[in-house]
């Protein structure tokens, strides 16, 4: 395994254009994974979103019984 990185490293120290592409390769990488997480988020909030309203309507019925009894 090792034999591979060494031929690569050899390759790319004459070859400047491999490296251009490994770094384009990375931010690449590094942008799909960006957005990947921003979808994931997002589904998560997406998700939670009724049941944060269905929380809030209950929390409500209840403070509107609270006062009823009170007046």
């Amino acid at each position: 395994m090792f034999e591979f990185f060494d031929a690569f490293n050899a390759y790319a120290a004459t070859h400047p254009e491999v490296l251009k592409v490994m770094h384009i390769l990375f931010w690449l990488r590094w942008w799909v994974f960006v957005i990947m997480m921003g979808v994931f988020v997002y589904m998560i909030f997406q998700y939670n979103r009724p049941m944060v309203a269905i929380r809030k309507k209950e929390e409500a019925l209840k403070k509107a019984r609270r006062h009823r009894f009170i007046a």
